[in-house]
């Protein structure tokens, strides 16, 4: 055992939570994706984190897991933004950000 040498009067404490609330794998391929996700559950086991499934989604249709799958026609929300299967947030939802953004820009003016 290595001990290090601290001066009692300047030491602290800290308490570290690990929350991983949102993740998005995004690979080229579905092999390298394969390995990610391998990765991923392996990582989430260590620090007793669990992927619930219910609330994941994949395009790699030819993965073998129980995330639902997604198609062309499927969307999803990734932080609070709809998206479609290829994470490109749809219109309506761009418009919404847009039109939000420039009446929060407005506002500002006005001050």
């Amino acid at each position: 055992m290595v001990q290090i040498p601290i001066n009692i009067e300047e030491s602290y404490s800290t308490i570290h939570l690990l929350f991983i609330d949102n993740l998005k794998l995004m690979v080229e391929d579905e092999s390298t994706f394969g390995k990610m996700m391998k990765e991923t559950m392996v990582f989430c086991e260590i620090v007793n984190q669990e992927i619930n499934s219910k609330k994941s989604a994949t395009n790699a249709a030819s993965l073998n897991t129980e995330v639902i799958k997604l198609d062309d026609k499927s969307s999803y929300r990734y932080l609070g933004i709809t998206e479609d299967c290829n994470s490109v947030p749809l219109q309506g939802v761009k418009d919404m950000i847009t039109k939000e953004i420039i009446r929060r820009a407005n506002e500002l003016s006005k001050t």
